[in-house]
């Protein structure tokens, strides 16, 4: 499935540049339980101190193949993965974003 393969190569890149950037792991739904409700949609949550930022499906029914950027509870970016025919090109998208909003708020 697109998404889950979109995801795992998100979760992945992003990983290895935020941790390497101070940011520490704080929620990883793969990594919950089912019953707990922060993994019910595929999400990240990273912190540094005063930023958080979440990677996140924007629902796991509906619209599963929406992904978004949270920086402090503020969506700063979203991506409709449906529209890019590559999910090679959907993530350097992503990534490119993230890059670009991390330098913005200075790490």
């Amino acid at each position: 499935m697109l998404s889950i393969y979109y995801f795992g190569e998100i979760k992945k890149e992003a990983s290895g540049f935020l941790l390497s950037n101070g940011f520490v792991l704080t929620i990883d739904s793969d990594e919950l339980p089912p019953y707990d409700r922060n993994g019910r949609t595929s999400n990240v949550i990273f912190q540094n101190k005063l930023p958080t930022i979440r990677i996140s499906a924007e629902d796991w029914r509906d619209t599963y193949y929406i992904y978004y950027i949270e920086i402090n509870n503020k969506k700063v970016f979203e991506i409709d993965i449906s529209k890019i025919p590559n999910v090679n090109e959907a993530v350097t998208q992503t990534m490119e974003k993230l890059k670009t909003l991390i330098k913005q708020i200075g790490y």
